[in-house]
């Protein structure tokens, strides 16, 4: 068993790289029973890199499209600056840009 200190510490550390909060308990006593958990382990932490990997491509998609509505406004001000009249729908409402 870690001493006090070190278990907190150890624990921060596993919640950090083991996103999963419920699974907690097991992984901590697996870590405890030492070398012979060694491939459960490996298995465990590749499994959270998957999980990780997949959350950091939903992100990057999610960004790519915040960039395109941004790109799409931004023409929008460009058409507003040229013809202060200029109507546009956004997200269903009709926007009147008047100087």
């Amino acid at each position: 068993m870690l001493p006090e200190r070190d278990q907190v510490s150890f624990e921060r550390m596993l919640k950090n790289i083991f996103l999963r909060c419920d699974g907690m308990p097991a992984v901590i006593n697996i870590y405890i029973l030492g070398n012979i958990t060694l491939l459960q382990r490996q298995e465990m932490l590749m499994q959270n890199k998957l999980e990780v990997q997949k959350k950091i491509e939903e992100s990057v998609k999610h960004l790519e499209e915040i960039n395109y509505k941004l790109a799409l406004y931004e023409l929008q001000k460009e058409e507003v600056r040229k013809n202060p009249n200029y109507n546009f729908k956004c997200h269903g409402l009709e926007m009147n840009f008047v100087k």
